[in-house]
């Protein structure tokens, strides 16, 4: 378990890639997480990739002014509905292109995103609808 923010940083700036991968997989608890944003917000993007994240967690690094860190979450099976329903309408292209990549979205957000103004990931929407057998 990671236990501060220092720990953390550590752990994923490390030459050892066993210690970077103790970053991603360990687990944390959400004061940490939070400790982490507040002194170290440039490792944003290296908590929303961690594995073991909770979804408070998610739900403020959703909200992120970096669309990169709000990527990283739209990517992410365990972001849930409510994140991705939010994160679909996001401002940012690479943001809703990362919402359709995400192996848990639902065909009624897919279905959303068909009405995209940005054509390629209106296309993206409906190849993925396409992809997971629906038809529309």
């Amino acid at each position: 378990m990671i236990r501060n923010a220092e720990e953390f940083v550590r752990l994923r700036t490390s030459d050892d890639m066993v210690e970077q991968d103790m970053a991603t997989w360990e687990e944390a608890n959400v004061e940490v997480w939070l400790d982490i944003i507040k002194k170290y917000p440039e490792m944003k993007e290296c908590v929303a990739h961690n594995k073991k994240i909770q979804q408070e967690i998610l739900l403020i690094l959703s909200d992120d002014p970096d669309w990169k860190v709000r990527s990283t979450v739209a990517r992410k099976g365990s972001a849930g509905e409510k994140i991705l329903w939010k994160l679909s309408k996001d401002e940012s292209e690479a943001v809703r292109t990362g919402v359709i990549a995400n192996r848990c979205i639902t065909k009624e957000i897919l279905e959303s995103l068909l009405h995209d103004h940005v054509a390629e990931v209106s296309e993206f929407a409906m190849k993925k609808l396409q992809k997971l057998g629906y038809k529309n």
